[in-house]
């Protein structure tokens, strides 16, 4: 082949590389058909930046490119009132403050991350049942309140949807009886026994369990999950809750009465015996 006609071939075959490559890059950058923010805070749960990135890989995969945006319990402000985002990953605890849900969806909520106020579409319905549900003292009613309340904001408000489950495993010896692992060490242990001896134990009438280090007792300062066992051990609930979301006359307050629509008669447990306390709501 003479020299013009070999360097015409290898300019048209770099021209259809470069073409190509092209090509490539063009359909790269038209690849997401979208854009989305999510944003997720970190506060005491580091697997929440990976759940993080877990999504917005998914994401990606059917079109959707997602910005990450990370925050930590040291930021100056409230990442979340801010709303610029289009996906929220949040984790909040509910053993503290259940059940009124006002602080997160309420127009006056200090983490009312979707901003449903009284000027949206049922915005003041969700508002009213809210405040029905906060108040209401029969628990089962209460409950069906909440019912009506989630169906209304997830159909007509904001989808909320469950995320990313830990799966949590439960070893007890065969022996022992009475435990039920959704209850919890603490709330079984009232009505726990053992069925004979298992290898190593030496006595029927004491529990043994263990746990990693804990790091705070105070129960204002406990965050990690071995500190919040212990201190679960040493301090009892006023009124307790069963998992079904009952209310169980097993705690501190062992039963109570209603006087009138703002005067409540508790009737509490102490070290003596039992006493007659009055509480005015």
């Amino acid at each position: 082949m003479k020299k013009g006609g070999l360097l015409a071939f290898l300019i048209i075959i770099l021209l259809l590389n470069i073409l190509s490559i092209s090509s490539i890059k063009i359909e790269a950058e038209n690849l997401y058909f979208t854009d989305l923010v999510l944003k997720c805070t970190i506060c005491g749960d580091q697997n929440l930046a990976d759940f993080a990135l877990f999504t917005a890989q998914d994401l990606r995969e059917i079109g959707i490119n997602t910005e990450i945006k990370i925050y930590d319990c040291l930021c100056p402000y409230n990442p979340f009132l801010l709303r610029d985002f289009d996906l929220l990953m949040l984790k909040i605890s509910y053993d503290d403050i259940s059940p009124d849900l006002r602080f997160l969806y309420d127009e006056e909520g200090s983490l009312n991350f979707a901003g449903i106020t009284s000027d949206i579409p049922y915005g003041t319905n969700s508002a009213d049942l809210l405040k029905e549900g906060s108040i209401k003292m029969n628990a089962s009613e209460r409950k069906q309140i909440y019912n009506e309340w989630q169906e209304l904001v997830m159909n007509r408000l904001l989808l909320v949807l469950p995320f990313y489950a830990y799966r949590n495993y439960g070893i007890i010896w065969s022996n022992t009886k009475n435990f039920d692992y959704i209850w919890g060490w603490v709330d079984s242990c009232p009505y726990m026994s053992y069925d004979g001896l298992h290898d190593g134990q030496d006595s029927l009438e004491e529990w043994n369990t263990a746990d990693s280090m804990w790091i705070e007792l105070n129960p204002m300062f406990s965050v990690d999950t071995a500190s919040k066992n212990i201190v679960e051990y040493q301090f009892e609930s006023g009124i307790e809750i069963n998992p079904n979301l009952e209310l169980i006359k097993t705690g501190l307050i062992y039963d109570w009465e209603q006087i009138s629509s703002h005067h409540y008669k508790y009737y509490v447990r102490d070290s003596r015996g039992i006493i007659l306390q009055e509480s005015y709501l």
